[in-house]
């Protein structure tokens, strides 16, 4: 799952770089609780967001909910996931 995710940064960070170009002053944590089906279907939850600006984590929540992710082999599978996000 790791993996997966780290494949499909570029999508994430595009969340974040849609939003610093209307707010440059978004910037901070988010963390996601992501919890995958036995048919590999996503359900995100924010856990914490200290971003500033809610677009962006409606954005990779959105984004994340259209992944199909590898089936867990029992049963559904749960785990957080930090990003960071800052300007450059």
């Amino acid at each position: 799952v790791e993996k997966y995710l780290r494949q499909r940064t570029v999508s994430i960070q595009r969340c974040y770089y849609d939003v610093v170009k209307k707010n440059p002053k978004v910037g901070g944590k988010m963390v996601l609780e992501i919890s995958i089906a036995t048919n590999g279907r996503p359900t995100v939850k924010v856990v914490k967001d200290t971003l500033g600006d809610p677009r962006v984590a409606k954005c990779v929540t959105r984004k994340i909910k259209s992944w199909r992710f590898p089936k867990p082999e029992k049963k559904p599978v749960t785990f957080k996931v930090p990003f960071v996000f800052r300007s450059l």
